[in-house]
């Protein structure tokens, strides 16, 4: 295939491109500056940051274009600039789309489960579900969903969970450093399960949308297939990483005072509520299955958490 993959240097876009070139595509990535490397072969076209303005114009007839650039959050700029996401995260895909629909390309469109909502306590979410987008961000990637839906462009959009793997940054990457110090943690009465999915699973799956037989304009829920609690993570995190787990029980209300006091506030919903999907209508539709268990992609990400500790220590 020819292929564009936009925010090829992130997370999931630099697993995916790793893909890519495994299956010998003709490839092009972007990326705001050419600060990283990219195989030769590769071609890099260096975009700045994406919006209403951006010339897509490079992108070739009958390519398959992967959207992973996004804006997701930079607390600095999100404060002074609330209309940021917009400009990026739909301007930028709006321009994208026509381009797209000009030239009978298709998009796999990488969304998130937050345009859903914020979690569910009675029952998983479902894609006939009304979304319930929270936040700025979650706002501006249901709104690039729609301006998908008006382009007329060839289109399929994915809406994972918490994706984990190698590489992998943020809150995951602090809850590794935590059980990997064996430092205790006071989430043993957290009893909320939350669907995550194993990077290597997520790009498989994106993989799958770009084979062109699915219907286009559908948004498809995705997942490992097991869901977590938080202390059932730190434990499989502590066994994959061989230290023990240090779960302490401690009410939420007073594990949510401490870390208010540290600005954490929102890290706490995140450990103690649930937030299930179900993915049956993908794995239906698209004939799909996880490759990699729960177990296995933790496995993966702590045999690289150690390589990256061995490494830097």
């Amino acid at each position: 295939m020819k292929v564009v993959v936009t925010g090829a240097g992130g997370f999931v876009g630099g697993h995916l491109c790793r893909r890519l070139l495994g299956e010998d595509h003709e490839l092009i990535v972007t990326t705001r500056r050419l600060s990283t490397p990219f195989p030769e072969g590769v071609r890099v076209v260096e975009t700045g940051e994406i919006g209403p303005d951006t010339d897509w114009s490079f992108v070739p007839d009958g390519a398959v274009v992967f959207h992973l650039a996004a804006h997701v959050h930079r607390m600095k700029v999100d404060a002074t600039d609330p209309g940021h996401f917009r400009r990026v995260n739909v301007g930028a895909t709006r321009k994208l789309a026509a381009e797209a629909a000009r030239k009978g390309a298709r998009i796999v469109f990488l969304s998130t489960v937050k345009v859903q909502g914020e979690g569910e306590a009675r029952r998983a979410y479902r894609e006939s579900d009304e979304p319930a987008p929270q936040d700025d961000y979650a706002k501006s990637k249901l709104a690039a969903e729609e301006v998908l839906h008006e382009s007329g462009a060839q289109h399929v959009s994915l809406r994972p969970p918490l994706v984990y793997g190698p590489r992998v940054g943020g809150n995951f990457r602090r809850l590794l450093d935590a059980v990997a110090r064996e430092r205790p943690l006071p989430i043993g009465s957290a009893n909320g399960e939350r669907s995550m999915i194993f990077v290597w699973n997520l790009v498989d799956a994106m993989m799958r949308c770009a084979a062109g037989d699915l219907p286009s304009g559908r948004a498809y829920l995705v997942r490992d297939g097991l869901d977590l609690t938080a202390p059932e993570l730190a434990r499989r995190l502590a066994s994959a990483l061989g230290v023990r787990s240090r779960l302490l029980s401690i009410p939420r209300l007073m594990v949510a005072g401490a870390a208010a006091t540290v600005g954490r506030r929102a890290a706490v919903g995140r450990l103690f509520d649930p937030l299930r999907v179900d993915d049956s209508l993908f794995r239906a539709e698209a004939g799909w299955r996880a490759p990699f268990t729960v177990d296995e992609g933790l496995a993966a990400t702590a045999a690289w958490y150690r390589e990256t500790r061995a490494r830097t220590a």
